[in-house]
C-alpha cells in the first residue's frame, strides 16, 4: 500500500528503483511487488478515487520498464556466458509473467536466426527453386518424392548443431526447457 501511495502521490517509487538496482534477491522482490501492485491498482480503478486510472497506468509503465531492463541484463549475461545470472533473471521473469518475453528474447536474439534473416534475400534461393522446378514438384499433391538439395541439407545440419549446442544452456537456464526448445525449433 505504501508503494502504491508513492505512485499515486508522486508518480514513481524510490523504494522500487532501489530494489531494481540491487541484488538478484532485491530484483526478485521488486518484480513480486510490481506484480502485486498491478493487481491492486487494477482493483482500485474507480471514478470515486481520482487519479487511480493514471496511477495504474504509471505502474504498468514501470512494469514494462522493469521487464525490459531485466531482458537487457539477460542478454548481457548470455553474451558473457553467465548461466547462473541468466537463470536468476529467467526465474524472476517467469514468476512475474510466465516468462514468455524472456523465452522469445532468448530465441530471437540468437545469432543463428539473426544471420538467417539477414541473408534470406541474398542467397538466390527463389531462382534456384524456379530453375530446378522445385515449386512445381512441391505443389503437385501426387508427388511423394522427398525433395532435397544441398542448401536444405546444410540448413538442417546447421539447425541440428545449433539446437544441440544450445540445449545445455536451455536446460540450465529455464524451468521449462521443453517449452523453450519447442519455441526454438518452431522459429
Amino acid at each position: 500500500v505504501r508503494i502504491y501511495n508513492d505512485f499515486y502521490q508522486t508518480g514513481y517509487s524510490k523504494e522500487l528503483d532501489s530494489l531494481m538496482n540491487g541484488s538478484i534477491k532485491d530484483k526478485r522482490k521488486c518484480s513480486a511487488t510490481v506484480a502485486q501492485l498491478l493487481s491492486l491498482s487494477q482493483k482500485l480503478i474507480s471514478d470515486d478515487l481520482e487519479r487511480s486510472a493514471k496511477c495504474h497506468e504509471l505502474i504498468q509503465k514501470y512494469s514494462e520498464t522493469m521487464e525490459n531492463s531485466l531482458l537487457e541484463e539477460f542478454n548481457i549475461e548470455y553474451k558473457a556466458n553467465n548461466l547462473t545470472k541468466m537463470k536468476d533473471i529467467a526465474d524472476i521473469l517467469t514468476d512475474f509473467n510466465g516468462g514468455v518475453a524472456v523465452i522469445k528474447n532468448f530465441v530471437n536474439q540468437h545469432d543463428f536466426f539473426l544471420n538467417a534473416n539477414s541473408t534470406e534475400e541474398d542467397d538466390g534461393l527463389t531462382e534456384r527453386f524456379e530453375k530446378d522446378g522445385i515449386w512445381e514438384k512441391l505443389s503437385d499433391p501426387l508427388n511423394h518424392h522427398v525433395l532435397t538439395d544441398l542448401f536444405t541439407l546444410e540448413i538442417f545440419k546447421e539447425t541440428e548443431n545449433v539446437i544441440r549446442n544450445e540445449t545445455g544452456v536451455i536446460v540450465d537456464v529455464f524451468r521449462e526447457p521443453v517449452a523453450v526448445l519447442q519455441v526454438f525449433v518452431q522459429r
